[in-house]
């Protein structure tokens, strides 16, 4: 695929059946698939095993005489119990690399959207014993923080504390105190960084549980790096 001047390839370490509809999906009711029966199979789901099936894959990026590669799949020789076809698995990911006119030596940068086992194995491989980066000459990136923009969401403060406490521009109170706890919960357990449309001080901060409520957490510094003391 080639987006402006940026060209991807690519590259599939592992493409096969994986487990079945009912156990990948367990939120997802019969019908979806019978009501869809017609498209899925057999790129998306096996019909004789009503199984799902999943690609492992990575993207190569080219541009402006970079090479940048996001995720690394399983790897090679890894512990990986509980991951079916990944526990102890022998892929011949370089050499797919190399197909694609790609030598470890030649990426600049790594970049891992998450650090799950089957995104993260061949940033390394076994020297001789010891685990060396793949590519010796990237720089490996792995994204540590995220933000959400929740616009009119919050006015104040005040409403972390107190999600059920609506502002005169919540034209639908109980949609307005629902969406407000649910960004809220996420927002927490995820880590984000809270940034509301109208917020004085330093404008942005994370929130915390507390028990079954939110509690405000360290607010972001002007440099936009998070504080490391916490509000009370």
């Amino acid at each position: 695929m080639v987006l402006g001047d940026v060209e991807i390839i690519r590259v599939v370490e592992w493409y096969e059946p994986f487990l079945p509809t009912s156990d990948m999906f367990p939120g997802a009711a019969a019908d979806v698939w019978k009501d869809n029966e017609d498209w899925p199979a057999p790129d998306h789901r096996e019909p004789d095993g009503d199984l799902a099936v999943l690609a492992l894959q990575s993207w190569v990026l080219r541009s402006a005489g970079r090479t940048v590669l996001v995720d690394t799949g399983a790897g090679n020789g890894r512990e990986q119990p509980g991951m079916g076809p990944f526990h102890h698995s022998h892929s011949d990911f370089l050499h797919l690399l190399a197909r694609a006119d790609v030598r470890p030596q030649d990426v600049d940068v790594v970049i891992n959207t998450h650090v799950h086992v089957d995104h993260v194995g061949w940033n390394t491989v076994d020297a001789d014993g010891q685990w060396v980066p793949a590519f010796p000459n990237a720089q490996y990136l792995i994204p540590g923080d995220r933000a959400v923009f929740v616009g009119d969401l919050l006015h104040s403060p005040v409403q972390i504390l107190e999600p059920c406490c609506n502002s005169n521009a919540c034209l639908a109170p109980e949609q307005a105190v629902t969406s407000r706890r649910r960004i809220l919960g996420r927002a927490a357990d995820e880590r984000e960084l809270l940034v509301p449309a109208h917020f004085g001080g330093a404008g942005a901060l994370e929130v915390r549980r507390d028990g079954d409520r939110f509690a405000l957490g360290p607010w972001a510094t002007t440099s936009g790096k998070k504080s490391a003391s916490a509000c009370a």
